[in-house]
């Protein structure tokens, strides 16, 4: 199979199935020892390390300035071979909540794509009508390489907190790390669901 197209596969898949919104059942791998989970965030993610976790000062749409986690998780395989994430989880400042549309959702993944010049699949943006929760995603590749790389960038809104995941795949295929990534998209999910 030619190998540029090996990551579109893996986007189509990575789409359909691994996302919280389409495996919010999935079971933790019993490796993943370290999850992050904060009484203000709805969401939690687990790692098999443990990642860098900050506390920083972070700005509303309403101008309100809050305290947000920045969580960080680097695996290195090889020289030419890793996975990253940077995520953030922060609470809503009041009446923030509404301003947050699909449409905006799509702008600002696009938005984030387009400045990382990344190639990307269309956005996929719901809201689920049973509980409100709104989420964004978008999948794409890198243009300079996009044989080698895979990201992914989701914005979820859940009832108090507003939580942004980037995950990047760098290098050529490597089944380890393609299983973490997955691994990772799916234990990650909204802890008011379970």
């Amino acid at each position: 199979m030619n190998g540029q197209f090996k990551p579109i596969i893996l986007l189509i898949f990575l789409v359909f199935i691994s996302a919280p919104a389409f495996s919010q059942d999935a079971a933790k791998p019993a490796d993943f020892k370290h999850v992050y989970e904060e009484d203000f965030c709805d969401y939690v993610i687990g790692f098999p390390e443990k990642p860098t976790v900050s506390t920083v000062a972070g700005t509303t749409l309403n101008d309100t300035t809050v305290s947000q986690d920045i969580i960080n998780y680097t695996k290195i395989y090889d020289l030419d071979k890793s996975l990253s994430v940077e995520a953030s989880c922060r609470p809503f400042a009041e009446g923030e909540r509404e301003k947050l549309t699909e449409r905006f959702l799509r702008k600002s993944l696009t938005g984030m794509a387009k400045q990382d010049n990344v190639f990307s699949t269309r956005a996929n943006i719901k809201t689920r009508d049973e509980t409100g929760e709104r989420y964004g995603i978008i999948i794409g590749s890198r243009r300079e390489n996009p044989s080698e790389s895979l990201i992914t960038y989701q914005i979820w809104m859940g009832d108090n907190s507003l939580f942004f995941l980037k995950m990047e795949a760098k290098g050529p295929e490597y089944e380890e790390k393609e299983d973490l990534f997955a691994n990772i998209l799916r234990n990650f999910r909204n802890k008011n669901s379970d």
